[in-house]
């Protein structure tokens, strides 16, 4: 196997797994909310729950962007460690 090769499929996964992995984390929590409810609220005007898009919006969506920039920069200080 090429260097480069190795080297892209090693960074290929990743980058595929954090959206699914934010989507997911947005879908599970105490109150159960559709994947689907969630990406048509997210990315179309049909409207869905009110207290949905109030969770969705505000606890799920800041507490999954907080936790993917916290790991990365957990990532880098242990980098420049």
């Amino acid at each position: 196997m090429n260097a480069k090769t190795y080297l892209k499929s090693k960074l290929l996964w990743p980058l595929i797994l954090l959206p699914i992995a934010f989507l997911v984390n947005l879908s599970l929590g105490s109150v159960y909310i559709p994947f689907g409810s969630i990406l048509s609220g997210l990315f179309t005007d049909h409207p869905i729950e009110e207290s949905w898009l109030f969770i969705v919006n505000d606890y799920r969506i800041p507490k999954a962007t907080t936790a993917i920039l916290v790991g990365g920069g957990l990532s880098v200080s242990g980098l420049l460690m």
